[in-house]
């Protein structure tokens, strides 16, 4: 036999591949075996937590481009005195109790 006639080897980084795709599609398999006993339930919480991920994504984009800066001051403003905006809305009692337990939250850590 020559060189030629042999049968190629398969190298490393295919057998790897092989391996690997192998195990994927084990996997793949396995969760829609799951999906497939338990249909409409994990479909829909599978939903659930893709669109409560983008929503996430979403916000913190419109957020981190500064577009809700507007929205957020707004907010704010509307919890102050429009003559004094140093002053918070409301009775002091609230107020005093709303940093009281801000400050034994603090503590906690």
């Amino acid at each position: 036999m020559t060189a030629t006639d042999e049968p190629q080897r398969k190298s490393g980084p295919v057998r790897w591949l092989r391996r690997s795709l192998r195990n994927l599609r084990q996997l793949v398999l396995h969760v829609l075996n799951l999906i497939g006993r338990y249909e409409f339930t994990v479909l829909v919480a599978m939903l659930v937590i893709l669109l409560a991920i983008l929503a996430f994504v979403a916000i913190a984009e419109y957020v981190s481009d500064g577009a809700s800066q507007r929205f957020d001051e707004g907010i704010l403003r509307a919890f102050r005195r429009s003559d004094d905006p140093v002053s918070p809305l409301g009775q002091c009692g609230f107020w005093r109790w709303a940093v009281t337990l801000l400050r034994l939250a603090a503590l906690r850590c």
